[in-house]
């Protein structure tokens, strides 16, 4: 049993090498590199021929992904007329991951640093699922450069049930290593597309979706690993910051689906929404967790909102 037990696992872990160097082969890095605190953050900025009257976005996206899911939800269509700045969180992508990455503090500062560098001043920070987590730590922190909040499905607060077993399991030592180098890069090869399908429901994904975004990097271990650490964490992390959602004094518009069941729009959006002073929510009616892809409509009217206000705000100066 003993000799049994070591060939499969030697098995699964040439199998992972195998796996993590044919999605790497197939799924390169689309965007550049640049350093903060000496950390690698791969990044995407997008501005052909941009309005400069317009506030630049910065997308920030959610749990599973990269920035790629963004591009093709939003990205490709907004950067038409505006700049729009993409980036792979830390430790997910290619970007490189700092100690205490599931710390939304130091994801944020980790952006900071990026829009510093590009010069992307008081942007529209749009965050999804886990993303929008994240967009709310950097509106609290950093309030002074940021213009606006945009927030896609976001989690805000506390919810019962705890995370599910397996990002548990993959964010430990020990067992968690053992999984992550044999068992989930062949579960991911096999039901990835399949589970990223479900996370649209009611609605299909976009074609092609689970290769275009890349979504087979996240099952290399040590990006899975990550992703599990952020989830897990994730708890903590929004009950820290709930008490300074009232401290959010910039316009923030709220977006939640009727069918999400990832994150529910009674306890996250709607609470949030009574919680920030100069908040805005709607609720789309027939959509699920991915409002990113299937909301376009009320992302363009939440940002034309987003741009009067601001617009009248810079007036009154």
């Amino acid at each position: 049993m003993i000799l049994l037990f070591i060939i499969a696992v030697v098995a699964g872990v040439a199998y992972t090498f195998y796996y993590t160097k044919k999605v790497e082969e197939a799924h390169p890095p689309t965007g550049k590199f640049i350093k903060v605190n000496g950390y690698k953050l791969h990044y995407r900025d997008m501005h052909s021929t941009p309005d400069t009257k317009l506030t630049p976005l910065v997308l920030i996206h959610g749990a599973g992904a990269n920035f790629l899911d963004l591009k093709i939800a939003l990205g490709d269509r907004l950067s038409v007329n505006r700049r729009v700045i993409l980036v792979d969180r830390p430790g997910h992508g290619y970007s490189e991951r700092p100690e205490n990455s599931h710390q939304l503090s130091v994801q944020t500062r980790q952006i900071s640093g990026l829009l510093k560098k590009l010069k992307v001043e008081n942007p529209i920070v749009i965050g999804q699922s886990y993303g929008g987590a994240v967009a709310l730590n950097y509106a609290i922190n950093y309030s002074d450069d940021v213009s606006g909040l945009v927030v896609l499905a976001g989690v805000s607060h506390a919810w019962p049930g705890g995370v599910a077993s397996h990002y548990s399991i993959g964010a430990g030592i020990g067992l968690g290593t053992l999984v992550r180098w044999t068992l989930f890069p062949a579960l991911g090869a096999i039901k990835g597309p399949e589970f990223t399908a479900s996370t649209f429901w009611p609605l299909p994904p976009p074609h092609n979706y689970y290769e275009r975004a890349a979504i087979g990097l996240l099952f290399r271990p040590k990006e899975f690993k990550n992703n599990a650490l952020d989830i897990t964490h994730l708890l903590k992390e929004v009950n820290a910051m709930e008490s300074s959602y009232e401290t959010i004094s910039m316009p923030v518009k709220i977006l939640a689906g009727t069918h999400d069941t990832t994150v529910s729009p009674t306890i996250h959006a709607r609470t949030l929404s009574q919680q920030i002073p100069n908040a805005h929510f709607e609720l789309v009616e027939g959509s699920g967790h991915t409002l990113q892809h299937s909301s376009n409509k009320e992302i363009d009217n939440m940002l034309a909102e987003l741009d009067a206000e601001l617009g009248e705000i810079d007036a009154a100066k």
